[in-house]
C-alpha cells in the first residue's frame, strides 16, 4: 500500500510536482483529496485483513518526503 501522497502522485501522471503544488496553492483542496485517498486506503487495508491478509506493506514511495521539503518554504508554505 503506498501513502496517500504517493497515491496523488500517482493519479497525476507518476508526478509529485502537481502534489506538491497543489498543497501549496490550493490547501484546503488538497486536505480534502488526502483526506479522500486516506479514507479509501484505510478502506482497503480494513478489508483486506478481514479478508485474511497477513500484514500489510506500507511504502512511501519516490522519496516523498524529500519532494515536500526539496525547496526552501515560505512562511505557511510547504
Amino acid at each position: 500500500m503506498f501513502s496517500p501522497v504517493t497515491v496523488c502522485g500517482y493519479l497525476c501522471g507518476k508526478k509529485l510536482a502537481p502534489v506538491v503544488a497543489g498543497l501549496n496553492d490550493e490547501p484546503g483542496a488538497m486536505h480534502r483529496v488526502m483526506a479522500t485517498v486516506t479514507d479509501l486506503l484505510v478502506r482497503y487495508v480494513e478489508r483486506s485483513v478481514a479478508a485474511g491478509a497477513a500484514g500489510i506493506y506500507y511504502a512511501i514511495g519516490w522519496d516523498a518526503a524529500s519532494a515536500l521539503v526539496e525547496q526552501p518554504a515560505e512562511p505557511g508554505r510547504l
